[in-house]
């Protein structure tokens, strides 16, 4: 298999980089994006990783943290053995990643978190998780290691890896460019090379990094084979007030009160209205069903992908992440949310590089005047109805 651009293969002598093309994913056009502005919205910038890794390695670690992570990894896996199907997969991941085959060593995804107060709470675990894996890689070393996004956890995997002369990929870099921007040496100390998912990454990190190839954001890959049409239909005149809380248990229980609050609001106001939430793990449904529970706000779960939740929303109430991005793709108006301490607001304000921080915004470096506009005019006021 070959890797994009150049056909010459390359490996590390003593820590440094030799040829021209790394060990490791391969890419292909995949993809299709609609309507996001900044080179997001050019087919050709989003090629996807639809590829495995070098016939050579047969043996792959993949570590993911958390649920887009997971996703992302699974697809990943079921590419790499489409195209080398003796390859074998272990590693950190979820449900979806076991799904895929990979012989999982834990499972982080139920315990993902975030913010620094809760990361701490799991210091312990995490520390345990990564003496095993050091003995793992001292021991019995995998051919190579792909780690994906978490950087809190990934990079330290990535450099223990590296001492032990595991050849390491970097797959979806920390978004230095949004806040901490001292992270990109780190970062490009830890891994044999790096794949991007945002165009101008490219550039960003080759100026401390000489294997850095955009692969495309894969989040439009999971999305590139939908019918919209299909998605649509039946959804007649029904106004949906969509809710996608998070796929953290944290979240739900800190965001989702909050918004089935706003929601009671909206419905006073246009009684019209449908709730819908969506639950993208069963394990999360319990407390979704307390929440709404607790607020008397008449609302439906729907449970699974939440593709047709987003499609035919009138306004989706969006947690921070992955999923604003997919609203964005389904050009549904959004407000996104993410609860907060003040320690949180005020280090993100010391480290913040760009004034956003919805992804959808730092994805297009804009505050896309136009979803402003629809945003508020998704529920017009009674008085400007004419009845």
């Amino acid at each position: 298999m070959e890797a994009a651009g150049d056909h010459h293969r390359w490996h590390r002598r003593g820590g440094c980089w030799s040829g021209q093309v790394p060990v490791g994913v391969a890419v292909a056009p995949r993809a299709r994006w609609r309507g996001l502005p900044g080179g997001i919205g050019d087919p050709e910038a989003h090629r996807g990783v639809s590829g495995g890794l070098h016939l050579s390695p047969k043996r792959i670690l993949l570590c993911a943290g958390e649920p887009s992570g997971d996703l992302h990894g699974a697809r990943l896996v079921r590419e790499c053995r489409r195209l080398s199907p003796d390859l074998t997969f272990s590693g950190i991941g979820g449900d979806k990643m076991a799904a895929a085959g990979v012989d999982l060593r834990a499972n982080l995804v139920d315990r993902a978190v975030m913010g620094w107060s809760r990361i701490a709470r799991e210091l312990p675990g995490m520390v345990r998780l990564l003496a095993g894996l050091t003995e793992e890689l001292r021991v019995d070393p995998p051919d190579q290691v792909v780690v994906i996004d978490y950087p809190g956890l990934n990079i330290n995997i990535a450099q223990i890896a590296r001492r032990h002369g595991v050849a390491v990929t970097y797959y979806i870099c920390p978004q230095v460019w949004a806040w901490a921007p001292w992270r990109i040496k780190k970062v490009a100390a830890s891994a044999d090379q790096l794949l991007v998912v945002l165009p101008f990454e490219e550039d960003l990190y080759r100026s401390v990094h000489p294997r850095v190839h955009h692969v495309g954001n894969p989040v439009f890959d999971h999305l590139a084979d939908l019918d919209l049409s299909e998605l649509r239909e039946g959804a007649g005149h029904e106004q949906t007030l969509a809710i996608l809380p998070g796929s953290r248990r944290q979240e739900i229980l800190e965001i989702l009160p909050t918004l089935l609050e706003v929601a009671r609001c909206l419905i006073e106001d246009h009684p019209q209205l449908k709730v819908r939430i969506s639950c993208q793990r069963h394990a999360l449904k319990e407390a979704i069903d307390v929440a709404i529970e607790e607020s008397g706000v008449p609302a439906e779960v729907i449970e699974g992908a939440p593709r047709q939740l987003q499609a035919n929303a009138r306004l989706a109430m969006v947690a921070s992440g992955t999923a604003t991005l997919e609203q964005a793709w389904f050009s549904r108006p959004m407000m996104v949310v993410y609860p907060t301490s003040e320690v949180s607001r005020a280090g993100y304000s010391l480290f913040a590089v760009t004034p956003f921080f919805a992804l959808v915004n730092l994805a297009t470096l804009s505050r896309r005047p136009s979803m402003w506009r629809s945003r508020r005019a998704a529920f017009p006021p009674r008085s400007s109805r004419g009845h």
